[in-house]
Protein backbone atom coordinates (compact mmCIF):
# COMPACT_ATOMS: atom_id res chain seq x y z
CA UNK A 1 0.00 0.00 0.00
CA UNK A 2 2.71 2.24 1.07
CA UNK A 3 4.65 1.88 -2.62
CA UNK A 4 1.87 4.11 -4.28
CA UNK A 5 3.05 7.02 -5.87
CA UNK A 6 0.20 8.50 -4.26
CA UNK A 7 1.56 8.07 -0.80
CA UNK A 8 4.44 9.31 -1.87
CA UNK A 9 3.58 12.45 -2.46
CA UNK A 10 0.85 13.56 -0.15
CA UNK A 11 2.94 12.73 2.87
CA UNK A 12 6.53 13.93 1.94
CA UNK A 13 7.56 15.65 4.87
CA UNK A 14 4.71 15.35 7.26
CA UNK A 15 6.82 13.67 9.93
CA UNK A 16 9.35 15.89 9.85
CA UNK A 17 10.27 18.37 12.82
CA UNK A 18 8.87 22.31 12.20
CA UNK A 19 10.80 25.06 13.78
CA UNK A 20 9.03 27.76 14.95
CA UNK A 21 10.79 31.26 14.75
CA UNK A 22 9.77 34.84 15.11
CA UNK A 23 9.56 36.90 12.60
CA UNK A 24 9.53 40.91 11.96
CA UNK A 25 7.15 41.64 8.66
CA UNK A 26 6.95 45.42 7.48
CA UNK A 27 5.89 46.83 4.36
CA UNK A 28 6.32 50.25 2.57
CA UNK A 29 4.83 53.41 4.38
CA UNK A 30 1.54 54.64 3.06
CA UNK A 31 -0.21 57.74 2.80
CA UNK A 32 -3.95 58.16 3.95
CA UNK A 33 -6.15 61.48 3.73
CA UNK A 34 -8.75 61.43 6.05
CA UNK A 35 -11.76 63.65 4.81
CA UNK A 36 -14.74 65.21 7.17
CA UNK A 37 -17.83 64.24 5.71
CA UNK A 38 -18.90 67.81 4.34
CA UNK A 39 -21.59 69.62 6.37
CA UNK A 40 -23.24 71.22 3.72
CA UNK A 41 -26.33 69.21 1.65
CA UNK A 42 -26.50 66.86 4.72
CA UNK A 43 -30.09 65.02 4.92
CA UNK A 44 -31.78 65.45 8.46
CA UNK A 45 -32.17 61.49 8.32
CA UNK A 46 -28.39 61.24 7.49
CA UNK A 47 -27.20 58.84 9.84
CA UNK A 48 -23.79 57.76 9.01
CA UNK A 49 -23.89 55.21 6.70
CA UNK A 50 -20.89 55.94 3.68
CA UNK A 51 -20.56 53.63 0.44
CA UNK A 52 -22.28 52.65 -2.29
CA UNK A 53 -26.38 51.61 -1.71
CA UNK A 54 -29.09 50.39 -2.57
CA UNK A 55 -32.95 49.56 -1.50
CA UNK A 56 -34.15 46.00 -1.96
CA UNK A 57 -37.13 44.22 -0.89
CA UNK A 58 -39.50 45.37 0.79
CA UNK A 59 -42.98 44.76 2.28
CA UNK A 60 -45.87 45.96 3.96
CA UNK A 61 -49.41 44.94 4.35
CA UNK A 62 -51.54 46.58 2.16
CA UNK A 63 -54.74 46.56 4.17
CA UNK A 64 -53.96 46.96 8.08
CA UNK A 65 -55.88 49.17 10.84
CA UNK A 66 -54.98 51.88 13.02
CA UNK A 67 -53.24 50.86 16.14
CA UNK A 68 -52.71 47.79 15.11
CA UNK A 69 -48.49 46.89 15.47
CA UNK A 70 -47.41 45.60 12.16
CA UNK A 71 -43.68 44.33 11.08
CA UNK A 72 -42.60 46.05 8.13
CA UNK A 73 -39.20 44.55 6.42
CA UNK A 74 -36.96 45.57 4.37
CA UNK A 75 -33.56 45.50 3.28
CA UNK A 76 -30.51 47.56 2.05
CA UNK A 77 -27.64 46.03 0.38
CA UNK A 78 -24.45 47.55 -1.19
CA UNK A 79 -20.81 48.20 -0.09
CA UNK A 80 -19.86 50.69 2.30
CA UNK A 81 -19.69 50.77 6.35
CA UNK A 82 -22.68 48.23 7.50
CA UNK A 83 -22.12 49.17 11.04
CA UNK A 84 -23.55 52.30 11.05
CA UNK A 85 -26.41 51.53 8.31
CA UNK A 86 -29.80 51.99 10.27
CA UNK A 87 -33.15 51.37 8.98
CA UNK A 88 -34.48 53.63 6.05
CA UNK A 89 -38.00 56.03 7.11
CA UNK A 90 -40.96 55.33 6.38
CA UNK A 91 -42.46 57.45 4.11
CA UNK A 92 -45.11 59.53 5.07
CA UNK A 93 -43.37 59.32 8.67
CA UNK A 94 -45.95 61.70 9.95
CA UNK A 95 -48.15 58.82 9.46
CA UNK A 96 -46.85 55.97 11.57
CA UNK A 97 -45.44 55.69 15.02
CA UNK A 98 -42.05 53.44 14.43
CA UNK A 99 -40.30 51.66 17.20
CA UNK A 100 -36.67 49.89 17.37
CA UNK A 101 -35.41 48.09 14.58
CA UNK A 102 -34.51 44.77 14.52
CA UNK A 103 -31.52 44.42 12.28
CA UNK A 104 -29.52 40.96 10.78
CA UNK A 105 -26.43 41.55 8.32
CA UNK A 106 -25.43 38.86 5.75
CA UNK A 107 -22.02 39.79 4.63
CA UNK A 108 -20.96 38.65 1.02
CA UNK A 109 -17.00 39.14 1.94
CA UNK A 110 -14.86 38.61 4.78
CA UNK A 111 -15.08 42.01 6.19
CA UNK A 112 -18.55 42.90 5.93
CA UNK A 113 -17.99 45.73 3.21
CA UNK A 114 -19.90 44.06 0.81
CA UNK A 115 -23.35 42.68 2.52
CA UNK A 116 -26.97 42.58 3.00
CA UNK A 117 -28.48 44.06 6.04
CA UNK A 118 -32.46 42.99 6.61
CA UNK A 119 -34.69 44.96 8.97
CA UNK A 120 -37.72 44.24 11.21
CA UNK A 121 -39.45 47.50 11.86
CA UNK A 122 -42.52 47.08 14.72
CA UNK A 123 -44.80 50.31 13.18
CA UNK A 124 -48.25 51.61 14.12
CA UNK A 125 -50.45 53.34 11.57
CA UNK A 126 -51.81 56.80 13.13
CA UNK A 127 -54.64 57.71 10.46
CA UNK A 128 -57.34 55.93 8.90
CA UNK A 129 -56.92 56.18 4.63
CA UNK A 130 -55.49 55.07 1.58
CA UNK A 131 -51.51 56.36 1.31
CA UNK A 132 -48.54 55.57 -1.25
CA UNK A 133 -46.22 54.20 1.62
CA UNK A 134 -42.70 53.50 1.12
CA UNK A 135 -39.04 54.23 2.80
CA UNK A 136 -36.20 56.30 2.46
CA UNK A 137 -32.25 56.21 2.93
CA UNK A 138 -29.95 58.69 3.07
CA UNK A 139 -26.14 58.27 2.23
CA UNK A 140 -22.66 59.49 1.34
CA UNK A 141 -21.39 58.35 -1.72
CA UNK A 142 -17.59 58.90 -1.17
CA UNK A 143 -17.02 58.35 -5.13
CA UNK A 144 -19.37 60.81 -6.29
CA UNK A 145 -18.35 63.49 -3.08
CA UNK A 146 -21.78 63.64 -2.41
CA UNK A 147 -25.00 62.86 0.09
CA UNK A 148 -27.53 60.68 -1.72
CA UNK A 149 -31.11 59.87 -1.02
CA UNK A 150 -32.96 56.57 -1.93
CA UNK A 151 -36.66 56.06 -2.15
CA UNK A 152 -38.57 52.60 -2.60
CA UNK A 153 -40.94 52.28 -5.06
CA UNK A 154 -44.28 53.12 -2.85
CA UNK A 155 -47.09 50.73 -2.09
CA UNK A 156 -50.95 51.87 -1.88
CA UNK A 157 -52.20 50.70 2.00
CA UNK A 158 -55.80 50.89 2.74
CA UNK A 159 -55.79 51.80 6.62
CA UNK A 160 -59.34 51.57 8.57
CA UNK A 161 -59.60 52.40 11.97
CA UNK A 162 -60.21 55.90 13.77
CA UNK A 163 -57.25 58.28 14.33
CA UNK A 164 -54.82 57.21 16.78
CA UNK A 165 -53.00 59.91 18.99
CA UNK A 166 -49.38 59.15 19.91
CA UNK A 167 -48.84 60.82 23.76
CA UNK A 168 -45.59 61.96 24.95
CA UNK A 169 -43.75 59.81 27.44
CA UNK A 170 -44.90 61.65 30.47
CA UNK A 171 -41.59 62.78 32.64
CA UNK A 172 -41.22 61.24 35.84
CA UNK A 173 -40.93 63.85 38.65
CA UNK A 174 -40.02 63.33 42.56
CA UNK A 175 -43.33 62.55 44.57
CA UNK A 176 -43.47 66.13 47.16
CA UNK A 177 -43.15 65.28 50.75
CA UNK A 178 -45.70 64.55 53.10
CA UNK A 179 -46.18 67.82 55.74
CA UNK A 180 -45.84 66.29 59.12
CA UNK A 181 -48.56 66.65 61.84
CA UNK A 182 -49.06 69.47 63.35
CA UNK A 183 -48.79 67.71 66.67
CA UNK A 184 -45.59 65.83 65.81
CA UNK A 185 -42.74 65.81 68.63
CA UNK A 186 -40.39 68.21 68.28
CA UNK A 187 -36.36 67.76 68.65
CA UNK A 188 -34.53 66.92 71.14
CA UNK A 189 -32.60 69.94 72.48
CA UNK A 190 -29.33 69.33 74.62
CA UNK A 191 -29.71 73.02 76.53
Amino acid sequence: LFDDPFFDGAFDGFFQRVEQREVTLTNEPMRLEVKALPAKDRPAGFDGAVGQFKLGSFSIPTELETGNPVDLKITVTGKGNFDRVTAPNIVPKEKWKTYSAKDETDPADTVGYEAKKSFTLPAIALEPGNMDVGFSFDYFDPESGKYHRINSQPIPVEVTGSPVSVAEPAVATAPEPEPKPADALAPLRGD
